[in-house]
């Protein structure tokens, strides 16, 4: 029974975070970030990476955090296990890579991103970790 209650709020925790950050980037390309960013891009490169970028990346956020959400309301299956594990490897990976290449313009009127992404980030790979972990001994145990 524990280890089922800890598979679900990693879920929730970790959907919960990823699921903040996608509505966070509905409003990017209207306020996110300063003029400055864009200046002397053309229509097509604006369309492309500034526009079409983030709403993908929104939709995709949206889409894991719900998906997070409706893993955690249900039994412990494998799917449960393989999807937390996969969760806790994508979102370690873009820790690492916010690592490596620090974001360094405001965005969404914070001045320096890099801290609260990282802190964010962190939150969710543990939070997915500590529940492919309790899945995985759930099933182990048959307790599922």
């Amino acid at each position: 029974m524990r280890s089922e209650l800890i598979v679900r709020y990693g879920l929730w925790i970790g959907g919960g975070v990823i699921f903040m950050i996608g509505l966070g980037h509905i409003f990017m390309p209207a306020y996110g970030y300063p003029a400055n960013v864009t200046d002397g891009w053309s229509a097509a490169a604006l369309d492309h990476f500034y526009y079409l970028a983030t709403y993908s990346i929104c939709g995709f956020l949206l889409a894991i955090g719900a998906l997070s959400f409706l893993h955690g309301a249900g039994a412990v299956t494998k799917l449960t296990a393989w999807f937390a594990s996969i969760m806790s490897v994508l979102w370690a990976l873009r820790l690492v890579l916010e690592i490596k290449y620090p974001v360094a313009i405001p965005i969404n009127f914070v001045e320096q991103p890099h801290a609260p992404i990282v802190a964010a980030i962190t939150i969710a790979t543990f939070a997915y970790l500590a529940s492919a972990i309790a899945a995985w001994r759930c099933l182990l145990r048959n307790e599922a």
